[in-house]
């Protein structure tokens, strides 16, 4: 090592933070990165059990270099995307964070599928290389190879789904989505064929539900009603029509009770 180096490295003296460049790309950007990837080094050394940890913004700058006006915007940023919990705790209040490890590790999947599916697209290899493939390799491909499965977007995973619907991931959060997803595939292995939505695999029913919850709910939407047009789905099956013109007094005022409980007493 030059004596020059070692000059530095006595200079900055103030340990090296270990930053996620995945973090940036799921987070918003490289400030919301930054902050992350800080965070995330605290998540198990902090004194709580939950995991959350207490940083003043000096603390936060110290260590990272944020400004006040950074640590909001990557503070706004990530709270937004429900990668990071802020509560205030203690007399006086006193604000603690809590990096959210469930929409995390959810994101940087998707982060990876989409990552995956470029590197695999053909077009991203060089027209040389293209060129110069066998005339046989048209036959060795079909036999050989396999199909990527689609990134996963809010069209077609329920915890992306709820999330873009404004709904917060916590692990709980997922562990119900997880539930709800694989009651409605049980039930729909079950559908006589001519049965709607029989063909249509759980987790796309329950993305579909998300999307009809969010649509008809004045309020943030909430598991509770969900899982109530769950159960109506169920009954009556995959995306029934809200009004029928006839015989369906019953399930429009099925629908009508599940709005005015979720819209505080005002019916659709």
């Amino acid at each position: 090592m030059s004596d020059e180096q070692q000059a530095i490295d006595a200079l900055l003296g103030r340990g090296v933070i270990a930053y996620q460049r995945a973090f940036a790309d799921i987070g918003g950007g490289a400030v919301a990165g930054l902050f992350l990837s800080q965070l995330y080094y605290w998540s198990d050394r902090g004194q709580r059990a939950d995991g959350f940890i207490y940083k003043t913004q000096a603390e936060w700058q110290e260590e990272t270099g944020l400004t006040r006006s950074q640590q909001e915007t990557a503070r706004r940023l990530l709270k937004q995307r429900g990668l990071i919990e802020e509560h205030k705790h203690s007399v006086p209040a006193r604000l603690h964070y809590r990096i959210n490890k469930a929409a995390v590790r959810l994101a940087l999947s998707s982060l990876r599928e989409s990552s995956k599916l470029v590197c695999d697209n053909p077009t991203n290899k060089n027209a040389e290389n293209q060129q110069t493939i066998p005339e046989t390799t048209s036959e060795t491909t079909q036999r050989g190879s396999t199909t990527a499965a689609p990134p996963k977007t809010p069209d077609n995973d329920a915890l992306l789904a709820w999330q873009h619907a404004g709904g917060g991931i916590s692990g709980m959060i997922a562990d119900e989505l997880t539930a709800l997803s694989s009651e409605l595939e049980k039930n729909r292995l079950t559908l006589d064929p001519r049965f709607p939505g029989a063909d249509i695999p759980g987790e796309l029913w329950l993305v579909a539900i998300i999307k009809n919850a969010a649509k008809y709910t004045k309020q943030k939407i909430n598991l509770a009603y969900v899982d109530a047009i769950v159960r109506s789905w169920i009954a009556n099956g995959y995306e029934p029509k809200r009004k029928r013109a006839s015989n369906g007094g019953a399930l429009k005022e099925s629908f009508d009770e599940i709005d005015a409980w979720a819209n505080g007493g005002a019916t659709t």
